[in-house]
């Protein structure tokens, strides 16, 4: 893990497990802890909305696919400036719509970012969409 390489830094993990049938996987979240990972068992809006501003460095949204482009500026909230943000399936817009509102919002802010929809190697998973964003506030 590359906060415990550098020595300094802090890793959170939210998840309400949903996709688990909202079962706590106890050894994950073992490993996780022991890994010096703070995990967090709470729905994701529920956490971002809840969250102090500007306490992120660093974001990676694969949370709520149904519903988490409706709260793209609470993400950027929580971002400090100059912060890093991906966002995974955004280019699955036919099956979670609402990711699109993020790639709009990016945009609209004229955010540096980039949309990765295209794999490079089979290996990866590029075709479902990761969009990078560097919050500018």
């Amino acid at each position: 893990m590359g906060v415990k390489y550098n020595g300094k830094g802090k890793v959170t993990c939210v998840d309400n497990w949903k996709d688990r049938d909202y079962e706590v996987p106890v050894t994950i979240i073992k490993k996780l802890e022991n890994a010096g990972v703070e995990v967090i068992t709470s729905d994701e809006e529920d956490y971002v909305r809840s969250c102090e501003s500007d306490k992120y460095d660093f974001l990676v949204s694969d949370g709520d696919h149904h519903r988490s482009g409706l709260w793209i500026d609470e993400y950027l909230r929580i971002v400090k400036h100059d912060g890093f943000m991906f966002f995974h399936d955004t280019n699955l817009v036919h099956a979670y719509p609402t990711l699109d509102l993020i790639n709009k919002r990016i945009r609209e802010l004229n955010l540096p970012h980039y949309h990765f929809t295209e794999s490079s190697r089979e290996w990866e998973s590029c075709a479902n969409g990761m969009l990078f964003a560097i919050n500018k506030k």
